[in-house]
């Protein structure tokens, strides 16, 4: 997919089709990916669909955890009640959590007992809409959803600006290296010694990005 956006930093991202880059990891390393979540990863979907359809059924949630793990949820700094009408749009974020302690956690919580107490920043159902053109939207996972849900969405496809993910791989310690069992960039396979300077070329261009765990 090629489309302008601005990422929740505000930095433009001009047209262009992004890179693909396929990595097979230890299983145990995917651990360390999904950290990239509680920034923000950028996830495709339709401009129109509901949270429910494109997270279940565009990148494979299921309905069960959406409804009963996924508590919090956030879209573009409202709270969220209701996942089958409030709809993702071009640019918007979209973050989850699990459960928060304490009053503030139920307050929080979706069609909790406790939401009327946050009509301000409740965010209101939008009016149905037919499907719309592909469009990114930012997704960031927070506490135990990370490790529960992130492998899912890094499986399915990401996109990441190449200069975030060659700053992200430049930090990574030997021992990361360790879990690599394989790296596919745009159909060539490539060693790890080749990878990291194979990225430093393209500093603003977009990566789309599948991690997938081997033990």
């Amino acid at each position: 997919m090629a489309g302008s956006f601005t990422d929740d930093n505000g930095i433009g991202i001009e047209d262009k089709a992004p890179a693909r880059l396929d990595l097979v990891w230890d299983t145990a390393g995917i651990s360390v990916f999904v950290t990239l979540f509680q920034e923000g990863l950028l996830l495709e979907g339709q401009s129109g669909a509901t949270i429910r359809e494109v997270l279940c059924r565009r990148h494979g949630l299921s309905d069960d955890y959406l409804d009963g793990r996924v508590n919090t949820i956030f879209l573009d700094g409202k709270a969220v009640d209701n996942v089958d009408s409030a709809r993702i749009h071009q640019g918007c974020t979209l973050a989850l959590s699990a459960s928060m302690p304490g009053l503030a956690g139920a307050v929080l919580r979706k069609a909790g007992f406790f939401s009327g107490m946050r009509n301000t920043i409740t965010h209101s159902p939008d009016a149905p809409s037919a499907p719309g053109k592909e469009v990114l939207f930012t997704l960031k996972l927070f506490n135990m959803l990370l490790g529960q849900v992130g492998p899912l969405f890094l499986a399915s496809g990401v996109i990441i600006g190449s200069d975030r993910l060659t700053a992200f791989m430049l930090e990574r310690t030997e021992a990361f290296w360790k879990g690599c069992r394989g790296i596919l960039l745009d159909g060539v396979q490539l060693t790890e010694g080749e990878f990291v300077p194979r990225l430093r070329h393209d500093q603003e261009g977009l990566i789309r990005l599948r991690v997938v765990g081997r033990s």
